[in-house]
């Protein structure tokens, strides 16, 4: 009978009280995971708002000043929204790739 524990154990099976740890680890574990994926939400819904809002600038000024707002002055209008999408998506960027670092490391099986 003791080989078969020993072999079990080995094996990665464990026992019943090593089961309950693990499980209670996964447990603490998925909290970060949920708020980590909120995070990750959250993030692509502001870069498509403020994409969105550029858009919508643009064709505001292009509906309203079609007589002023040439070809080449739209070209430098989005040239400008470019750079603002940029400035604004670049943090929430880096924060969603170390989110998703931090969930590829807290998922990974011990």
């Amino acid at each position: 009978m003791k080989g078969v524990l020993e072999t079990e154990v080995i094996a990665g099976k464990g026992t019943r009280r090593e089961d309950l740890l693990l499980g209670k680890a996964l447990m603490m574990k998925k909290p970060y995971s949920i708020f980590l994926f909120a995070i990750i939400i959250f993030g692509v819904v502001i870069i498509s708002a403020v994409c969105w809002h550029s858009v919508g600038e643009i064709h505001y000024l292009k509906a309203f000043f079609p007589n002023r707002f040439s070809v080449e002055e739209a070209y430098y209008a989005s040239a400008v929204e470019l750079i603002k999408v940029i400035i604004i998506a670049f943090p929430i960027i880096t924060i969603i790739g170390i989110s998703l670092y931090v969930l590829r490391h807290f998922n990974k099986e011990p």
